[in-house]
């Protein structure tokens, strides 16, 4: 069977001439080559065969498509119309038939199962969420309405097709049914009950191999509904998916434990002849299939317009083609041995390998997709190690060198190269490690890998990688990997100029996809490579300096802690800074809260790098797990913060002490509540009366006109026989708690004025009032803590003025303006600093000591009784209209 992809044709008025001009005429004389050895069995148009919806050609675009393109290929190759197959692209579409409202309450509301409830609705007839490919549509379905075995709907076409009794189907998406100018990925949905009912009519005719036609690739769609189309297609038994609309052709072989997808995105067939970029030039796929045996040849053709001819395709396909066999399975029987005693029960386990490989180089073991900097030098020092315990006296070096123009990320190192055994028996086997086996076979633990997948990793980035390794078993090697499910290539000599290891060595040289970018690995070495002997690297040939850091600049007091198990380096400065944890000199992670006890002060910073294997950490290394080493090394780092405290506070330090007693303020405000978690996870941490005689001790606050500690604080209270603490927690703006204040503290009380704070920790931040670890200090000492706006209004009588001082004259002027504007009107003592006049809750208070008052006063009995009543009226800003 032979299929013919043609994709993205783009018909329209300005290409037209040139189509006809000179560009069919070679797509024809091209494909009768191939025709004259193998006939062709299927013309397969995916997508776009007319340009915005053909709307520079008249009404009946798609029969001017029809004469102009599908009839000439159809007379020269004695085609019928059942031969010729397509489905709508994106270009297919009326856009003048989208209806705004509509498409506005799709984009908002459509999801996948709903896009499905639409595919019910329109799968018989037009309606105005499909209408936009009506012409595209009818024209399809008078093209095959002769055709028995064609399945016509709004949605999905099927086409049965039957050679010497074997049936392939083809089920023809409309993917396009959604597509507006302004349609974007997260909505486009297309339904899957297209696959599905695809899937059931196949069943239904026993077809033997299934093909799927879509116009866009699969990431073009909706996430949630793309998961589901590729479990649909690598599961229901689809055998080949074709795409196009990306105008570039794209060769994919998908293993699953039910068989193999294979996935083939055409060239645009025809669009802009002009094109200069070699991978955008037109083209298209000859597809043979051996329906029985299931074996396929793809031949990649490109158009070259110099001579107005094709040719292979080498920028796509090496020499132009792909061979294969579909369907091949990667399902693994993981034990044969069985007590089965039915042959349609399983057996034991099995795997799908290639869907465990593509998780090992995907997203969710490698979240960061420049991790395999890290993993590539890592296995350089295992090597560099290896050999240095053959050879002690050596000092073997790691070269990094990282290429722009290229695009490409080259690690050399002296290390003791990969002999024909290690590369069959460790580096082709997925899961089995060099550097584990060493150190079994030696009982040693001083190398790094564990798990024998970090080299795969490359692949999440990787377009090639080259390698060339020299052992002093088999000497030199080379070979070169495009694709983690397909072979290596050997090669005698390298294909690539690399510098040549000393003695022994390997050199691998990775090529980027074009949207990684080599810069932003330079920057992951020097994240990644935190303490690396020997390790040099270069930018675009140039050297690139090196700066070893412990993450302890900015301290200004320092601890270290050494073990055979790890270094630590760890110090107390003024900024927020983080925690890094480093393995065997390579970054894991930072502020790990596996490894830093629960409040934990973030401007207590440095670093721990562990010695391998002792610390656990998951596949992706860069998540410390749970274990017996995190938790000794948790307690282990919690002396610190007692220390590095005490230093600080022993040496008066006024830069730091401000923030070192917000942490202890806040530890005792919540010791209580802590206590279990802290207990658990500190090895010393502090007790309740420490905590509250450093809080006393360091803090100062303001008392009887000095600073001094609260430990003197209190001592002095004591000795005055107050056991009260008041609390001002006004903002300034009430006027009568500011001058009880005031009257408080000149006889004696402190006043305590709380803060809101946070407590910044390195894995959270902590909200708290410093009122909290006050009220704690108050009960240790026997005290109360009084808040001065609870109790103002009754106490404020105690710094009133009796109505016997106040001369008569002013009591019965008073007295009338009282009764005329019914308030409330007293004397107290707020003292001659304070404003003449303060309302409070509708009492007005005149400040006795006020100097314009007492001026009042001096001078009373000379005034009249008018005069009085006129500056009465002013003290207490009425108006004086109101008078009697």
């Amino acid at each position: 069977m032979r299929i013919i992809q043609l994709s993205d044709i783009h018909l329209s008025s300005s290409n037209i001439a040139e189509l006809r001009n000179y560009y069919l005429e070679a797509l024809i004389n091209d494909l009768d080559k191939f025709h004259n050895d193998k006939p062709i069995d299927i013309i397969l148009l995916t997508g776009d065969l007319v340009d915005k919806g053909g709307e520079k050609l008249g009404d009946s675009p798609y029969e001017i498509f029809k004469e102009i393109f599908i009839d000439k290929i159809q007379s020269k190759f004695n085609l019928n119309n059942n031969q010729i197959l397509f489905i709508p692209g994106n270009h297919d579409i009326q856009q003048e038939h989208i209806d705004d409202d509509i498409e506005f309450a799709l984009t908002a509301k459509l999801t996948k199962e709903l896009a499905n409830e639409r595919l019910k609705q329109q799968r018989d007839k037009i309606i105005i969420t499909n209408k936009r490919v009506e012409k595209f549509k009818e024209f399809e379905k008078s093209f095959h309405k002769d055709r028995v075995d064609y399945i016509f709907s709004y949605n999905e076409s099927l086409a049965i097709f039957e050679s010497d009794g074997l049936k392939v189907g083809f089920a023809l998406i409309n993917d396009s049914w959604r597509c507006s100018p302004s349609l974007k990925k997260e909505n486009h949905f297309i339904g899957t009950d297209q696959l599905f009912n695809s899937k059931s009519i196949f069943e239904q005719n026993s077809t033997l191999i299934n093909i799927a036609v879509f116009h866009h690739p699969l990431d073009s769609f909706n996430n949630d509904e793309l998961e589901s189309i590729n479990n649909i297609l690598q599961n229901q038994k689809f055998d080949i998916a074709f795409f196009g609309h990306i105008h570039q052709n794209n060769y994919q072989v998908i293993k699953s434990s039910t068989g193999g997808l294979l996935m083939i995105n055409g060239r645009s067939a025809f669009n802009n002849s002009n094109e200069l970029q070699s991978k955008y030039q037109p083209g298209y796929n000859i597809f043979d299939l051996d329906i029985n045996s299931k074996r396929y040849t793809l031949y990649a053709r490109k158009f070259i317009l110099s001579g107005f001819r094709f040719e292979k395709d080498v920028d796509s396909l090496p020499n132009g083609q792909k061979s294969g066999v579909l369907g091949q399975s990667s399902y693994h029987l993981l034990n044969n041995e069985t007590q089965q005693y039915d042959v349609n029960l399983p057996s034991a386990y099995s795997a799908d390998v290639t869907k465990i490989v593509t998780l090992l180089i995907g997203d969710s073991l490698y979240p960061k997709k420049y991790i395999f900097v890290r993993e590539l030098i890592q296995n350089s020092v295992d090597a560099c190690n290896r050999i240095k315990g053959k050879y002690p006296s050596l000092t073997p070096k790691i070269i990094v060198h990282i290429n722009f123009q290229e695009n490409s990320f080259e690690i050399i190192d002296e290390g003791d190269g990969m002999n024909k055994r290690v590369l069959r028996e460790n580096f082709a086997i997925i899961g089995k490690s060099i550097s584990q086996e060493f150190n079994q076979g030696l009982n040693q633990n001083n190398l790094i890998s564990q798990f024998g997948i970090g080299f795969i990793s490359t692949f999440i980035v990787a377009k090639s990688i080259y390698i060339r390794t020299e052992s002093e078993e088999d000497g030199l090697i080379n070979f070169e990997i495009e694709n983690v499910f397909e072979g290596f290539t050997y090669n005698p000599l390298p294909t690539w100029e690399a510098i040549r290891p000393k003695n022994t060595g390997t050199s691998i040289k990775v090529f980027l996809k074009p949207n990684f970018f080599a810069a932003q690995g330079l920057q992951d070495v020097t994240q990644y490579c935190r303490h690396i002997s020997n390790l040099e690297y270069y930018f675009n040939g140039q050297p690139q300096s090196r700066y070893e850091s412990w993450n302890t600049e900015g301290g200004k007091y320092f601890f270290n802690l050494d073990d055979l198990r790890y270094t630590c380096r760890i110090s107390l400065g003024t900024q927020s800074n983080n925690f890094i944890a480093s393995n065997a000199g390579f970054y894991i992670n930072t502020n790990s809260t596996q490894l830093l006890p629960p409040y934990f002060p973030s401007n207590i910073s440095g670093e721990v790098n562990f010695t391998p294997r002792s610390i656990d950490f998951d596949l992706s290394r860069t998540n410390i797990m749970e274990s017996a080493k995190s938790i000794d090394f948790r307690r282990t780092i919690s002396v610190t913060v007692k220390k590095l405290f005490r230093e600080a506070i022993d040496s008066k330090d006024t830069e730091l002490l401000p923030s070192i007693l917000i942490y202890l303020q806040y530890y005792l405000a919540y010791f209580d509540i802590n206590f279990h978690t802290m207990n658990q996870s500190y090895l010393d941490f502090y007790s309740k009366k420490e905590l509250i005689q450093i809080c006393c001790e360091s803090l100062t606050f303001e008392y009887k006109y000095s600073f001094k500690s609260l430990k003197d604080i209190l001592v002095l209270l004591n000795h005055y026989g107050i056991n009260t603490i008041y609390i001002n927690t006004d903002n300034g703006l009430n006027e009568l708690i500011s001058v009880y204040s005031k009257y408080l503290n000149g006889i004696g009380n402190f006043i305590f004025r709380p803060l809101d704070v946070v407590a910044p920790f390195l894995n959270n931040s902590q909200n708290f009032n410093t009122f909290q670890s006050m009220q704690v200090i108050a009960l240790e000492y026997g005290m109360q803590c009084i808040n001065i706006g609870s109790i103002v209004h009754q106490e404020i009588d105690k710094i009133l003025i009796r109505a016997e001082i106040v001369p008569k004259k002013l009591s019965i002027c008073i007295d009338k303006i009282k009764d005329t504007n019914s308030i409330e009107v007293k004397f107290a003592q707020f003292g001659t600093d304070f404003k003449l006049l303060l309302i409070s809750y509708q009492i007005y208070y005149i400040n006795f000591d006020h100097p314009s008052f007492q001026s009042l006063l001096i001078n009373i009995e000379g005034y009249s009784d008018e005069t009085i009543d006129i500056y009465v009226h002013g003290i207490l800003e009425l108006n004086l209209g109101l008078r009697i």
